[in-house]
């Protein structure tokens, strides 16, 4: 997989690739059991029609079209497996939190031959390394140590070195287990800043020769920025070629060589002075974006200072960035102490002990066609063929010895008995056809009686446990969908899509065949039993000797395969959390040169899970040995004993009691082995319930909701003594937040990195349960039905989600809209991209197809669609450039000037003239005014974030704060 091609991956839903790594690959296990069937099941084969062909001739061609019947179901199977996929990708699509990473930067994605090259030629040092630090950072389910480490030895100096040059120091600090914090899935616990530095730290901690760095700086504040800029960029990399691709254009004066490119073509190349001068559209997009600088003039000069003193390496495509800042005594404070700190453990799967609940058989049942009185029905149906098929054994045994005693009147040269059957031998021959007629129709209606029981029990029968199925599917399915947030916190994205591929896999395949198999072997034993005892009751002590010798070792046995099975689920989570996030990463992966690391690791979860599969193998072959040799024991025993105690017996019924015993004995043997593979199947849905009694994060009862007014809602949002956490045993993210938002207010949202900012937003959609009260025009929240809430509700995520669907799904998912207003909505974002096929235009996994700046002005053009009074804007224009993030200001304040505005940004710019702002601290709100009333007072904690953005830009800022306040008069 980690060898696949960029290209070959995207053609691919990650859906489909999890499916073919879990169920597909896992068929190879059972290769070594099936083997054998081939050579024994052709050789079968021609043996039964070359007996068939000797005695019943063309009739042959039954068998044939019965062969022909079996392709065409397996062609069906074959679709099935591929709707499979679809509900793998689906899901994996709606549980993962971040989809596969995205590159538009098509540069650095062929100077890491990720991108086919079709024209022209590019050099490059065959022994240069690289070392790529993608714009949507990749972060796998460890520690933050780890994340960093990538396999890589530790070195205490070097690991704080790059943290702290990274920026990301402080953060780990503030973590209550530091670098062994485990970071979730995904990073799932950090911020989209602490990502990019824990990104960039595990760079530095590399130290290769060439640095492709995707925008690092647009996920970060102003501070940490100019931080990043100076130690890292400037600083740890003053001696490597750093290739920067970036939307931040006061950092361009201090590159070697700058790369100007528009859609894909090269405008221009050379310094940042010799393209103001040869490139018109160079100089017009600086003076477009001049006046944003992050480094004020001391800054820049000194950074450029030792920028000229950098000595410039000799490699092709030269646009690098330069400078040293060496680390100051002072700085060795702040690196993290790497001794006599507490480990974090990762939470395990939780495993039950013991026997499988009753009340799980129970709940199956329930979800079946009919429940309970449907499986009585199947029950009788499959008595009423068990028995059916006895009595037709039977009957034909009569038959067969009026025909012997028929022809042994007739015959001189049979030596037979037939006193007892003179009745037969006296008849005259329009008697005899009569009776044999009899004999044929009573069995022909026997037949063609248990053909109908056959049929309508299968059918039944595997309706019944499809409707099971599904029905237990889908209640899984809604019950994740209505788990709260901190549930997909605490899980890694393997387990869930463990329980909802593979263990509905065993209840759609295994358990219902296991079922039906187990349910015909005890109708044909109780059948085979009640005939056995009518005719010769004294062979039931045998019986019961020997069903009691193989209940004693099914019990010796059961709890143990029962565990085993279950660490063997267990077992699979990681290599599906493994393979999920290697998805995201391969490009990363590569880059790094972490194949064999990759592959190693994946062969080691795999090895775990292959040693209690393997085991499970091998109890299994204890288990048969055993029933084997008691069974064979038991028939040479009965077939002694018949010779020799029952010799005054009919020829035909001691032929049958022997024949039912041989399948009697057949039957116990399998029936025994039906029971632990029952219990065994039965584990997968019992973890399916597991996560369908999932407390759901809807806590209102139905009396407790209120009934909304139809214009709900206007627009004011009043945090009433809030407190917010995400579960009941974390710590508490947001404390005493008491502020009020007038209708139509645009407010934005500032802080440090792990402030709680984007908390706000998970309160406002009830992501959990919060203590105090948030008011939405004077109702409490906690009293609105989620689904009407968060559907009155507008938020433009940071990460844009996008469906595999068409673009007018992703605009328009209920089909609320006409096309003419879907249109007006991207006419309104400017929209611009070449779509063939219009609003049916096909939007790939996670919406790779598009930039990000294309997915944020999607997600835009949805929330205006809406037409919601609240709308959440969470750092929507940190990854894009100003361009975008010019239309995307824009349209907010023309076509949302009536609606109530919260937005997060690290560019102050962005909410410099909103009517209030809101700074947070350690979860606190420790200012909530307007910008120009809060940068009156020097010592605001807003004044001193626009102060550190250097003097240029602070004047920048306190201008259009104080003009946005003269414009509110």
């Amino acid at each position: 997989m980690v060898r696949l091609s960029m290209g070959s991956l995207g053609a691919q839903s990650s859906g489909k690739t999890i499916n073919i790594m879990t169920n597909d690959v896992q068929t190879d296990d059972h290769l070594r059991l099936d083997t054998h069937f081939l050579w024994i099941g052709t050789l079968e084969t021609i043996v039964v029609l070359v007996i068939l062909w000797s005695h019943v001739g063309f009739t042959i061609l039954l068998a044939t079209i019965y062969t022909l019947m079996v392709i065409s179901v397996q062609m069906l199977w074959s679709k099935g497996v591929q709707q499979t996929d679809l509900r793998i990708k689906l899901m994996t699509e709606i549980v993962k939190p971040i989809h596969l990473v995205k590159m538009h930067s098509s540069l650095l994605m062929t100077l890491l031959g990720e991108m086919k090259m079709i024209g022209g030629a590019m050099k490059l040092n065959r022994n240069a390394r690289f070392c790529y630090v993608p714009q949507e950072s990749w972060i796998f389910s460890d520690s933050i140590k780890e994340n960093i480490l990538f396999g890589m030895e530790f070195n205490e100096k070097k690991f704080n070195e790059s943290i702290y040059a990274a920026g990301f120091d402080t953060d780990i600090a503030n973590f209550q287990y530091g670098d062994s914090t485990l970071v979730g899935d995904n990073g799932i616990i950090l911020s989209g800043g602490q990502k990019a530095r824990l990104s960039l730290a595990r760079a530095l901690y590399r130290d290769e020769d060439i640095y492709l760095l995707d925008d690092p700086l647009s996920a970060v504040d102003v501070q940490v920025a100019r931080h990043i800029f100076e130690k890292c960029i400037l600083g740890r990399l003053r001696s490597k070629m750093c290739i920067l691709v970036t939307h931040q254009i006061q950092f361009l004066k201090y590159a070697t060589t700058i790369l100007f490119l528009d859609k894909g073509n090269q405008l221009a190349s050379g310094t940042y002075s010799q393209l103001h001068q040869m490139c018109p559209e160079f100089k017009q997009w600086t003076q477009t974006n001049t006046n944003n600088p992050r480094l004020d003039s001391s800054s820049a000069s000194d950074t450029a200072s030792q920028l000229n003193s950098s000595p410039t390496p000799e490699f092709v495509t030269q646009f690098s960035l330069f400078a040293g800042v060496p680390t100051s005594p002072e700085t060795e404070k702040l690196l993290v102490p790497t001794t006599e700190k507490s480990v974090q453990k990762q939470t395990e799967e939780f495993k039950r002990i013991g026997s499988v609940s009753g009340s799980v058989y129970l709940r199956y049942i329930q979800a079946s066609l009919w429940g309970v009185l449907g499986i009585a029905i199947i029950f009788i149906l499959f008595m009423g063929t068990s028995v059916l098929t006895l009595f037709t054994n039977w009957w034909l045994g009569r038959w067969s010895n009026a025909e012997r005693i028929r022809y042994a009147s007739k015959s001189t040269n049979v030596n037979c008995t037939i006193e007892n059957h003179s009745p037969i031998r006296n008849m005259t021959m329009n008697a005899w056809f009569k009776k044999r007629d009899n004999y044929f129709y009573t069995l022909l209606g026997f037949v063609l009686l248990n053909i109908i029981l056959l049929f309508l029990r299968t059918i039944l029968y595997f309706l019944s446990t499809h409707i099971a199925a599904r029905t237990i599917h889908n209640q899984m399915f809604s019950s994740i969908l209505r788990a709260p947030v901190y549930f997909f916190d605490t899980n890694p994205i393997g387990r869930i899509i463990n329980r909802c591929s593979k263990d509905i896999s065993s209840i759609d395949e295994k358990l219902s065949e296991t079922t039906y198999n187990f349910i015909e072997a005890f109708s044909n034993i109780a059948s085979t039993i009640s005939f056995i005892a009518y005719i010769q009751p004294v062979s039931l002590i045998s019986l019961i000797f020997v069903g009691t010798i193989l209940e004693r070792i099914r019990r010796f046995f059961s709890p143990a395969i029962r565990d085993i099975k279950r660490l063997e689920s267990l077992g699979r989570s990681p290599i599906y959390s493994y393979i999920c996030a290697t998805i995201q990463g391969i490009p990363l992966i590569r880059s790094y040169g972490a194949q064999t690391m990759c592959t190693r690791n994946f062969s080691y979860y795999l090895d775990e899970h292959s040693r209690a599969f393997s085991l499970m193998l091998t109890m299994n072959r204890w288990l048969a040995m055993r029933i084997e040799s008691v069974i064979a024991a038991f028939i040479g025993l009965l077939t002694f004993s018949m010779f020799l105690v029952h010799r005054n017996l009919p020829v035909s019924d001691l032929g049958l009691i022997l024949a039912y015993s041989f399948t009697l004995m057949g039957s116990v043997q399998w029936i025994v082995r039906l029971i632990v593979d029952v219990m065994i199947q039965m584990t997968s849905t019992e973890r399916v319930i597991e996560y369908i009694d999932l407390k759901p994060e809807e806590s209102s009862t139905s009396d407790q909701l209120v009934i909304l007014p139809p214009r709900w809602p206007i627009g004011s949002i009043v945090f009433d003594n809030m407190s917010f956490r995400y579960s009941d045993d974390s710590s508490w993210v947001l404390s005493n937040i008491n502020i009020s938002i007038e209708p139509g207010e645009k407010i934005g949202i500032v802080g440090r990195t792990g402030a709680g900012k984007s908390s706000i937003i998970q309160a406002l959609f009830r992501m959990a349960e919060l203590d105090g009260r948030i008011l939405i025009d004077e109702i409490d929240t906690k009293q609105i039905p989620l689904y009407e809430l968060r559907r009155h509700i507008s938020i433009i995520p940071q990460d844009p989600v996008l469906f595999n669907d068409s673009l007018r799904i992703n605009l328009d998912p209920f089909g609320e809209y006409s096309d003419i207003e879907i249109w007006s909505a991207l006419n309104e974002v400017q929209f611009k991209f070449d779509l063939i096929e219009g609003l049916q235009h096909n939007v790939t996994e996670g919406g790779s197809n598009f930039s990000v700046g294309q997915r944020q002005l999607i997600c835009l053009a949805r929330a205006l669609l809406r037409k919601n009074r609240i709308l959440l804007i969470d750092e929507a224009t940190a990854n894009v450039d100003h361009k975008t993030d010019e239309i995307i200001q824009v349209a907010i304040r023309r076509k949302f000037i009536h609606c109530t505005v919260l937005t997060i940004a690290h560019r102050l710019r962005t909410i410099i003239d909103s009517d209030k702002i809101l700074v947070l601290s350690q979860g606190r709100a420790v200012e909530f005014a307007s910008a120009h009333e809060l940068l009156s007072d020097n010592n605001s904690q807003f004044a001193q974030l626009v102060a550190q953005t250097g003097q240029r830009e602070a004047d920048y800022l306190r201008h259009q704060a104080k003009k946005a306040a003269k414009s509110r008069k």
